[in-house]
């Protein structure tokens, strides 16, 4: 009786211990597919990214290359100067909207001696606390 009690105990033991292997090859094998679908998952990201990317080098490079072909044209380099560097012909006159004024309101010019006055009173107080 003891000794089927012993074998059943050693089967059982054995079990136990291939039951636990089992589940810990599955567990790692498991952590190993996890691992690679997440790489593989940023590798799909970067990849999604980089072919934007490219996407939209190719469309500056496009633009660039029209902006080439029309070089030679005068208007376009007059259009070019006018609104990215801000310049005008001799003789016009350039008139600049101030967003923040209204129509009613109106704001002074300033006067070369408010200006001095103002650079007067400034140096003042710097050399007065200087000297101090």
């Amino acid at each position: 009786m003891k000794k089927e009690k012993r074998k059943a105990r050693k089967k059982n033991n054995f079990r136990d211990i291939l039951i636990i292997a089992l589940v810990l090859v599955l567990g790692f094998s498991l952590y190993q597919l996890y691992q690679r679908v997440e790489a593989y998952m940023q590798a799909e990201q970067e990849l999604a990214q980089a072919e934007a990317e490219k996407l939209a080098l190719e469309k500056e490079e496009q633009e660039n290359q029209r902006l080439l072909i029309q070089s030679d044209s005068e208007s376009l380099m007059e259009k070019l100067a006018r609104e990215q560097l801000g310049m005008v012909k001799p003789g016009e006159t350039v008139y600049r909207l101030s967003p923040t004024l209204t129509p009613t309101e109106t704001v002074p010019p300033p006067s070369p001696e408010n200006f001095l006055v103002r650079i007067y009173k400034t140096l003042s107080r710097f050399f007065s606390s200087i000297f101090r």
